[in-house]
């Protein structure tokens, strides 16, 4: 919800947001609506996107295996990643004020495509 609360921040750089997570389609449907997230949610039920881009959290377990890592990815107008940030732990993620830092800093614009809503 960081990223929601932050979206109109992110839009004033010239960036959008989209995030993708191991949750079904429903799940993800549910929690939009619940916690108003206007940006896209991407389904990624059986993590193959999480696995195809190396961001696979291999030491998640029960309930939270096919997690990804905490992180973003910086792309571009043409869809090409201009830069990627994850972390190991869930506890250390970048918080949104850490990213709109680093797009500015890099002179980023595009998507952000994020695990962490």
């Amino acid at each position: 919800m960081q990223l929601q609360n932050a979206k109109q921040r992110f839009e004033a750089q010239g960036l959008k947001l989209a995030a993708i997570s191991y949750d079904s389609p429903a799940i993800l449907k549910d929690f939009a609506q619940r916690h108003k997230i206007e940006f896209p949610l991407l389904a990624d039920p059986n993590s193959e996107i999480i696995r195809s881009f190396n961001v696979l959290n291999t030491e998640a377990k029960g309930m939270t295996k096919g997690m990804a890592y905490p992180g973003f990815f910086f792309l571009d107008s043409n869809g090409v990643i201009r830069e990627k940030y994850f972390t190991a732990k869930y506890t250390d993620r970048l918080t949104a004020n850490n990213v709109i830092t680093k797009s500015s800093r890099n002179s980023l614009n595009g998507f952000i495509v994020s695990n962490c809503f």
